[in-house]
């Protein structure tokens, strides 16, 4: 059977990386991490076609991806987006389709976290208030690691510099311990399409929710920061900040890039997540040429 992140490799991260996108990242020690684009006009209508082409690998899980692999339905990609709408994607559309975001995340966390798991299949499972995708987190990853694990919960904006600072925001002030803990309730409890090697984990979970149950708030968070620490399970929050600034991809790119990096920095900060569970942040800053050709690009709303 063919691996999953092989695949990826092949298909998507040999001719991507440092070649179309190129990243400073460190999802375990970097706080501030900076990415940028191909410096020329073209380069967000092919990231957006990328996004396309990985949009299989971030809607299905592992092991369903393999499955459709192995039975050569991605030779029509075409074919393959149209059931991943009907069946896998809310239907939104314009500036209210988080897609993009969600999907550009998934990739960048996978091009240098080769071990990186999908916790959660945010297309699959719908939210009790109102049956739509989740939405608590744009991403929802596991990374085992010799010592410890790292649980991903991660935020996604696209769109202009103001709105991406404003909304990252609003999502880290209302991740409090509440919030992240009803979430987590809900993801665990549908655990059985994700990778063998953490679903052990999101199954004690699952038990320790179900004992927690009727407990109060002071008592879930003692229990479950308890078995965070026997099992070092540490919270990072990566929070991808993509946004349109044409003016620094001009012949004096480095200095213009350098400048914007420092003033979005600047601007983020004081940012705080309200969860304090043993959680670090970690801002994404990915300046594109053009969020509208981006989204075309990658024809989802088409």
């Amino acid at each position: 059977m063919a691996e999953f992140y092989e695949i990826f490799c092949e298909r998507i991260k040999d001719r991507v990386l440092e070649h179309l996108i190129f990243i400073e990242y460190d999802l375990k020690n970097g706080k501030y991490n900076k990415y940028h684009h191909e410096n020329n006009e073209d380069a967000s209508s092919k990231i957006g076609n990328l996004l396309k082409e990985y949009l299989p690998y971030c809607v299905y899980s592992e092991q369903e991806f393999i499955e459709w692999y192995e039975k050569g339905q991605f030779d029509d990609l075409d074919k393959m987006i149209k059931v991943i709408k009907k069946n896998r994607l809310p239907n939104r559309h314009g500036d209210q389709n988080g897609i993009y975001s969600e999907t550009l995340l998934d990739l960048l966390i996978m091009l240098k976290n080769p071990n990186t798991k999908k916790a959660c299949i945010r297309t699959v499972h719908r939210q009790r208030t109102d049956n739509n995708e989740i939405k608590g987190f744009d991403s929802v990853h596991m990374l085992k690691n010799k010592n410890e694990i790292l649980l991903i919960l991660g935020q996604a904006k696209l769109g202009d510099r103001t709105y991406c600072i404003n909304k990252i925001k609003e999502d880290l002030e209302k991740m409090d311990f509440l919030y992240t803990y009803d979430e987590l309730t809900f993801i665990v409890d549908k655990r059985l399409c994700v990778d063998s090697e953490i679903k052990d984990i999101l199954s004690e979970l699952n038990d320790l929710f179900f004992d927690l149950v009727d407990k109060s708030v002071e008592e879930r968070r003692d229990e479950l920061e308890k078995y965070f620490e026997m099992k070092n399970i540490n919270i990072i929050v990566p929070c991808l900040l993509a946004y349109e600034k044409k003016s620094i991809y001009t012949q004096d790119f480095d200095n213009q890039f350098e400048a914007e990096i420092k003033s979005i920095i600047n601007s983020v900060k004081d940012y705080k997540c309200a969860l304090n569970l043993n959680t670090k942040l970690m801002f994404m800053f990915f300046p594109i040429y053009s969020k509208s050709d981006l989204r075309k690009g990658m024809g989802i709303d088409e």
